[in-house]
């Protein structure tokens, strides 16, 4: 069985205690997370690292992308309203 067993197994997998640390949240809610799970038995539940970095980046990536739209509305209006000011002189 080992045999068949391929990769790269360097990287351990996290608890959900750990992960709950690491995002500042109960283990209980790092539960119903839209992250992928490596299930280890009936109860265990484990987590591997860059499962739960893509996540963060999916969550990040949303938020940054609508303050980059956000900011950019922001500044044309500004250019706008700049332009009129400058147009009634």
């Amino acid at each position: 069985m080992a045999d068949r067993i391929q990769g790269d197994h360097s990287e351990s997998l996290l608890s959900p205690a750990a992960v709950a640390e690491m995002l500042g949240l109960s283990t209980r809610h790092v539960l119903r997370l839209p992250i992928k799970q490596v299930r280890i038995g009936h109860h265990t539940v484990r987590y591997r690292r860059a499962e739960v970095e893509e996540f963060l980046e999916r969550r990040t990536s949303v938020r940054d992308r609508r303050d980059d739209v956000e900011k950019h509305l922001s500044n044309t209006m500004k250019h706008l309203t700049q332009g009129e000011e400058t147009y009634e002189h």
